[in-house]
């Protein structure tokens, strides 16, 4: 059995619409680091929280929804493994902090 993968992205406000989900937000476990890789998506809590499209919507119908500083964390996981660099969660808490630690926001 494969883990689940991110079918899409919606909004952080729109998961409260969903009704009763299952939400796996607050760690990053179950993310698929692939989705994020593929997006190219460098942004900060504060994006993930308030962008019509930050939130991963899973092929099983759960959800990742975080607080900034889970995201942040989840982030520096995925990318520093990816850039070889040793980024932490503050480098991903808020879009502003992204951009302190030298990164072009994704769009």
């Amino acid at each position: 059995m494969s883990p689940p993968r991110v079918a899409k992205w919606m909004s952080f406000d729109d998961v409260d619409r969903l009704g009763e989900v299952r939400d796996i937000g607050g760690w990053g476990g179950m993310m698929t680091k692939e989705a994020i890789v593929a997006r190219g998506l460098r942004r900060g809590g504060d994006w993930h929280q308030s962008a019509p499209d930050g939130v991963p919507v899973f092929d099983d119908g759960a959800v990742g929804t975080f607080s900034c500083r889970a995201w942040g964390d989840l982030m520096a996981a995925v990318w520093s493994g990816e850039d070889g660099r040793g980024y932490g969660y503050m480098d991903f808490y808020m879009d502003s902090c992204v951009e302190d630690a030298g990164m072009a926001l994704s769009s």
